[in-house]
Protein backbone atom coordinates (compact mmCIF):
# COMPACT_ATOMS: atom_id res chain seq x y z
CA UNK A 1 0.00 0.00 0.00
CA UNK A 2 3.11 2.16 -0.16
CA UNK A 3 2.26 4.52 2.65
CA UNK A 4 -1.02 5.94 1.41
CA UNK A 5 -3.22 7.50 2.52
CA UNK A 6 -0.73 10.05 3.68
CA UNK A 7 -0.30 10.78 7.35
CA UNK A 8 0.04 14.45 8.33
CA UNK A 9 3.73 13.85 9.04
CA UNK A 10 4.32 12.44 5.54
CA UNK A 11 2.13 14.88 3.62
CA UNK A 12 3.14 15.52 0.04
CA UNK A 13 2.45 19.27 0.26
CA UNK A 14 6.04 20.41 0.13
CA UNK A 15 7.64 17.58 -1.81
CA UNK A 16 5.15 17.29 -4.66
CA UNK A 17 4.52 20.95 -5.28
CA UNK A 18 0.77 20.33 -4.97
CA UNK A 19 -0.32 22.57 -2.13
CA UNK A 20 -3.91 21.32 -2.32
CA UNK A 21 -2.93 17.73 -1.50
CA UNK A 22 -2.82 16.98 2.19
CA UNK A 23 -3.90 14.20 4.48
CA UNK A 24 -6.30 15.05 7.24
CA UNK A 25 -5.88 12.06 9.49
CA UNK A 26 -5.52 14.53 12.33
CA UNK A 27 -9.32 14.85 12.31
CA UNK A 28 -9.59 11.42 13.90
CA UNK A 29 -10.94 9.66 10.84
CA UNK A 30 -8.25 6.97 10.59
CA UNK A 31 -9.31 3.36 10.24
CA UNK A 32 -9.08 1.31 13.38
CA UNK A 33 -7.49 -1.72 11.76
CA UNK A 34 -10.67 -3.15 10.28
CA UNK A 35 -12.24 -4.43 13.49
CA UNK A 36 -15.52 -2.55 12.91
CA UNK A 37 -18.06 -4.37 10.78
CA UNK A 38 -18.87 -2.16 7.82
CA UNK A 39 -21.15 -4.10 5.47
CA UNK A 40 -24.23 -2.15 4.37
CA UNK A 41 -23.54 0.49 7.02
CA UNK A 42 -20.73 1.68 4.77
CA UNK A 43 -23.31 2.74 2.16
CA UNK A 44 -25.17 5.02 4.58
CA UNK A 45 -24.38 8.59 3.47
CA UNK A 46 -25.24 10.06 6.87
CA UNK A 47 -22.81 7.66 8.57
CA UNK A 48 -20.10 8.47 6.02
CA UNK A 49 -20.70 12.21 6.52
CA UNK A 50 -20.07 11.74 10.26
CA UNK A 51 -16.58 10.27 9.72
CA UNK A 52 -15.45 12.76 7.07
CA UNK A 53 -13.52 15.89 8.07
CA UNK A 54 -15.94 18.71 8.88
CA UNK A 55 -14.81 20.69 5.83
CA UNK A 56 -16.74 18.31 3.49
CA UNK A 57 -20.52 18.36 3.18
CA UNK A 58 -22.02 15.57 1.07
CA UNK A 59 -24.79 16.73 -1.27
CA UNK A 60 -25.69 13.57 -3.22
CA UNK A 61 -24.47 10.48 -5.02
CA UNK A 62 -23.46 11.19 -8.62
CA UNK A 63 -22.30 7.74 -9.66
CA UNK A 64 -21.71 4.15 -8.72
CA UNK A 65 -19.19 1.76 -10.19
CA UNK A 66 -17.56 -1.59 -9.75
CA UNK A 67 -16.10 -1.04 -6.28
CA UNK A 68 -17.87 1.98 -4.89
CA UNK A 69 -19.57 5.28 -5.40
CA UNK A 70 -18.81 8.89 -6.25
CA UNK A 71 -20.40 11.67 -4.23
CA UNK A 72 -20.83 15.36 -4.93
CA UNK A 73 -19.78 17.46 -1.95
CA UNK A 74 -18.89 20.98 -0.92
CA UNK A 75 -15.35 21.55 0.35
CA UNK A 76 -15.30 24.48 2.72
CA UNK A 77 -11.52 24.39 3.11
CA UNK A 78 -9.46 23.89 6.25
CA UNK A 79 -10.91 27.04 7.84
CA UNK A 80 -14.44 26.24 6.62
CA UNK A 81 -14.43 29.47 4.61
CA UNK A 82 -13.45 28.29 1.11
CA UNK A 83 -16.21 26.80 -1.00
CA UNK A 84 -15.71 24.56 -4.01
CA UNK A 85 -17.52 21.56 -5.40
CA UNK A 86 -15.60 18.29 -5.15
CA UNK A 87 -16.15 14.64 -6.00
CA UNK A 88 -15.51 12.08 -3.28
CA UNK A 89 -14.81 8.55 -4.49
CA UNK A 90 -15.07 5.80 -1.90
CA UNK A 91 -15.11 2.03 -1.62
CA UNK A 92 -18.25 0.20 -0.48
CA UNK A 93 -19.44 -3.00 1.13
CA UNK A 94 -17.81 -6.33 0.44
CA UNK A 95 -14.89 -4.75 -1.42
CA UNK A 96 -13.65 -3.31 1.87
CA UNK A 97 -12.88 -6.84 3.06
CA UNK A 98 -11.08 -7.84 -0.14
CA UNK A 99 -7.39 -7.04 0.27
CA UNK A 100 -6.74 -7.05 -3.49
CA UNK A 101 -9.54 -4.51 -4.09
CA UNK A 102 -8.28 -2.28 -1.30
CA UNK A 103 -4.75 -2.50 -2.74
CA UNK A 104 -6.05 -1.46 -6.19
CA UNK A 105 -7.83 1.51 -4.61
CA UNK A 106 -4.60 2.61 -2.90
CA UNK A 107 -2.69 2.09 -6.14
CA UNK A 108 -5.18 4.44 -7.82
CA UNK A 109 -4.53 7.01 -5.06
CA UNK A 110 -0.75 6.73 -5.59
CA UNK A 111 -1.07 7.06 -9.35
CA UNK A 112 -3.58 9.92 -9.27
CA UNK A 113 -1.57 11.92 -6.74
CA UNK A 114 1.40 11.97 -9.14
CA UNK A 115 -0.52 13.00 -12.28
CA UNK A 116 -0.44 16.61 -13.44
CA UNK A 117 -2.20 17.27 -16.73
CA UNK A 118 -4.96 19.65 -17.88
CA UNK A 119 -7.07 16.69 -19.07
CA UNK A 120 -6.88 14.76 -15.78
CA UNK A 121 -8.95 15.71 -12.73
CA UNK A 122 -6.94 17.00 -9.79
CA UNK A 123 -6.77 14.96 -6.62
CA UNK A 124 -6.96 17.13 -3.52
CA UNK A 125 -6.96 14.71 -0.62
CA UNK A 126 -7.10 11.04 0.36
CA UNK A 127 -7.59 9.32 3.66
CA UNK A 128 -9.46 6.47 5.22
CA UNK A 129 -12.17 6.18 7.84
CA UNK A 130 -13.63 3.26 9.74
CA UNK A 131 -16.00 3.02 6.75
CA UNK A 132 -13.17 2.69 4.24
CA UNK A 133 -10.76 4.75 2.13
CA UNK A 134 -11.76 7.71 0.01
CA UNK A 135 -10.33 10.20 -2.50
CA UNK A 136 -11.41 13.84 -2.79
CA UNK A 137 -10.92 15.20 -6.28
CA UNK A 138 -11.90 17.97 -8.63
CA UNK A 139 -15.57 17.88 -9.65
CA UNK A 140 -16.23 18.45 -13.34
CA UNK A 141 -19.85 18.96 -14.28
CA UNK A 142 -21.01 17.22 -17.41
CA UNK A 143 -22.15 13.93 -18.83
CA UNK A 144 -20.93 10.60 -17.54
CA UNK A 145 -17.75 9.57 -19.35
CA UNK A 146 -19.36 6.17 -20.00
CA UNK A 147 -21.82 7.91 -22.34
CA UNK A 148 -18.94 9.00 -24.58
CA UNK A 149 -17.12 5.67 -24.47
Amino acid sequence: MSGTPRDPESSRDSSSGNSDYRSQGEYGTRMNGGSDPVGNYSEDLAAFQEVLPKRYQILREVGRGGMGQVLLAIDRGPNLDRHRMVAIKRMLGSYLGDLESVKRFYDEIDLASDLRHPNVVKMYHSDETRLGPYIVMEYIEGKDLGVYI
